[in-house]
């Protein structure tokens, strides 16, 4: 059979879905979700989507990928996994930020615990910004030149990031646990594995624990309550909140904070990135709570060490490769509250965001799914590019216009260039998502185009189905569907 890339039409958020042949099977990927959190076949727009524009797709998705946090891409991915499988589908397994992994256990076990830590966590950070933001304001400058900030011109998730990098790495009280397999694995690795047993050890849990958070998920009132709704405790003992001490260290070092009745400014901050830390939470929940109650495995796919240097490495070999992260055969489960909220808050960087090659076979052309990267290191800029890591394709691919085809993300235009060479003209871009502010540069002049959702070009509620069909062992050019994109209403 060929193989068929479709761009969702959705109402908000962006989501992929590649049919494909393998090693003998048919094979459907999922990458990402969309923003739609309403659940239910009739209501959740992802579901309808897929049942309208892919037909074949009968009950199995085999492989769900989740990019990053980004709202528009992680926000409808547990409403969409809900209806799935309450309906009687399947999944065969989730590929996720390696960020979420030190939180699963509290979160299916103790999630006020897992509360309470990013509550303490996003105090923390916002106190360190502020107390770093003050510094500055303070320094005096030779010949009455006013101080400037340096966080003006900076994201606070460039400053998260920097203590993040800063921090000591606290092992005190941690757990090694060890996921099924070790990296690059092939599709026959998976033969011959009881699914409960690689759900259960995936997740980091032995079959008897993992029964347990099952009878738990169907009969305890815990987990019949959102995280935002348990956590609304700790908002409410903000103001009056003076220290807290967090323990990191084998030393047994107590790092003590000031509490934020002297700035507001702070303690507005604490409470945003505390809201924030919580929706991924949230989600960290809802995914894993609906693995546990189906016995779906995981893989961990992690940005932070593939920025440290690591090479990337994982996936399934010879089918379907991350090129900026490495798949963890071994994670923690943390316990520094700190560490717990940056893993999480930071999993939402456009820069962590996973990419992931489809490999060209000699039958089947190649795809690379982008997400929200600029295939460089760097939080507001790009300040380092990426290695390239394809599988070198012989023939044009399908790639997914990287965040949307905002202008701030062109740099990755300069990489495929480099990365695909004289293929890279030949090759198809796909734009879905993005919002009405957002501005479109590079990406317009790209030769082969198609998008799904254009706030830019057609307004708000405006969305087109764009499927690519193959034609012998290459893409079809133009699109089986999707008109071509039109002319921005406003100069960009």
């Amino acid at each position: 059979m060929a193989s068929r890339f479709t761009a969702l039409p959705l109402s908000s958020g962006e989501s992929f879905i590649l049919e494909t042949d393998h090693g003998g099977k048919r094979w459907v990927i999922l990458v990402d979700g969309g923003q739609s959190k309403l659940e239910g076949p009739t209501k959740n727009g992802l579901y309808k989507a897929v049942r309208e524009h892919c037909p074949e797709i009968t009950d199995t998705i085999d492989i769900a990928i989740c990019t990053h946090r980004d709202h528009d891409h992680a926000g409808g991915f547990p409403a969409f996994i809900k209806t799935w499988l309450a309906e009687g589908n399947d999944i065969g397994e989730f590929w996720l930020p390696g960020g979420w992994a030190g939180a699963v256990e509290y979160a299916l076990t103790n999630p006020d615990r897992l509360a309470s830590m990013l509550h303490e966590g996003a105090n923390a950070a916002a106190y360190e910004i502020g107390r770093r933001q003050r510094a500055i304001d303070k320094e005096i400058q030779p010949m009455g030149v006013r101080p400037t900030r340096e966080g003006a011109f900076r994201s606070i998730q460039s400053m998260l990031h920097d203590q993040y990098a800063e921090a000591e790495v606290s092992t005190d009280g941690q757990t090694k646990v060890f996921s099924a397999g070790d990296g690059d694995r092939r599709i026959s690795d998976l033969e011959g594995i009881r699914r409960t047993t690689r759900a259960a050890n995936s997740w980091g849990f032995s079959e008897d624990d993992w029964e347990i958070i099952r009878s738990d998920l169907e009969t305890s009132e815990l987990h019949a309550e959102p995280l935002t709704e348990r956590a609304k405790v700790f908002e409410q003992f903000q103001a009056g909140m003076v220290v807290f001490e967090s323990r990191s260290g084998e030393g047994n070092t107590y790092r003590r904070y000031r509490g934020f009745e002297d700035s507001s400014e702070d303690n507005q901050l604490a409470r945003s990135l505390f809201r924030s830390s919580l929706d991924t939470a949230e989600a960290i929940r809802e995914i894993s709570s609906a693995a546990a109650m189906f016995d779906i495995p995981v893989r961990w796919f992690d940005f932070p060490e593939f920025e440290k240097g690591a090479l990337p490495s994982g996936g399934l070999a010879g089918f379907l490769k991350p090129l900026n992260a490495v798949e963890l055969t071994q994670v923690r489960r943390e316990t520094d509250a700190k560490f717990m909220f940056f893993k999480l808050t930071l999993t939402e960087q456009n820069v962590a965001s996973l990419v992931f090659q489809r490999v060209e076979t000699d039958d089947e052309p190649g795809v690379l799914f982008l997400g929200d990267s600029r295939l460089a290191f760097g939080i507001d800029r790009p300040v380092g590019d990426f290695d390239n890591h394809l599988v070198q394709p012989d023939r044009p691919v399908v790639y997914t216009a990287a965040h949307h085809g905002s202008r701030n993300n062109d740099h990755a235009y300069k990489m495929l260039g480099k990365w695909l060479a004289a293929l890279f003209d030949e090759s198809i871009a796909v734009r879905n998502g993005g919002v009405w502010n957002q501005t479109l540069s590079r990406f317009l002049g790209v030769t082969n185009r198609r998008c799904a959702q254009c706030y830019q070009c057609h307004g708000s509620g405006w969305s087109q189905l764009v499927q690519i069909n193959t034609d012998g062992r290459d893409w079809s050019w133009p699109a089986d569907q999707g008109g071509k994109c039109g002319v921005p209403k406003r100069k960009m």
